[in-house]
């Protein structure tokens, strides 16, 4: 049976309407940013400086997740938890739980990500400055007006400013992830 135990995160964050929007592996770890709900200006980002095990996945597969009894200490809207007894832990090779025998479970909850992370590390927590809608737009105005000039999609493919507006959210989706990419190399 799962035991869930909140963790104090530096910004208040409701859960369910929050989500994960960048997740990076490295050498050190990993880092993943999720939408501070309410502040259009920041993220929140979570990182391990140590190998770890992750699984990212939808809120509604981890919903229907079988667990082997009631679960225990879930608070609402609640973001970060450290958990105990869960079938993800439970379920890894005996090779990992050797060499990492203080692992600990920790998940991220929103309402349309979950990310599960086992680590020996403890998770810190940092703000980091999001791009604003503008610089977003300029940007993709301008990967589009190159990605034209050198052909890189085809000559029928409407121009950004063209898009309907989810063509125009997935463009400008990637754009923000290219800035965030720029963004973490710059400050770390």
């Amino acid at each position: 049976m799962p035991n869930y135990q909140p963790i104090s995160v530096p910004v208040p964050i409701k859960a369910s309407i929050s989500d994960l929007v960048d997740f990076r592996w490295s050498t050190k770890g990993i880092s993943a940013d999720f939408i501070i709900p309410g502040d259009d200006a920041h993220l929140l980002r979570v990182a391990f400086d140590q190998q770890c095990i992750v699984r990212l996945l939808d809120e509604m597969p981890l919903s229907t997740e079988d667990d082997d009894g009631p679960i225990e200490g879930l608070v609402s809207e609640n973001f970060a938890y450290i958990v105990e007894g869960a079938i993800f832990s439970r379920t890894q090779s005996d090779a990992w739980k050797a060499a990492f025998p203080t692992a600990t479970h920790y998940r991220f909850v929103t309402g349309w990500a979950c990310m599960d992370v086992l680590s020996s590390a403890a998770p810190s927590f940092k703000l980091v400055t999001r791009s604003s809608d503008d610089e977003v737009q300029a940007a993709a105005r301008v990967l589009d007006r190159e990605g034209r000039f050198h052909g890189w999609w085809p000559k029928t493919t409407a121009a950004y400013d063209d898009l309907d507006s989810i063509g125009k959210d997935e463009f400008s989706a990637i754009v923000e992830r290219m800035l965030m990419a720029a963004a973490h190399i710059r400050h770390d």
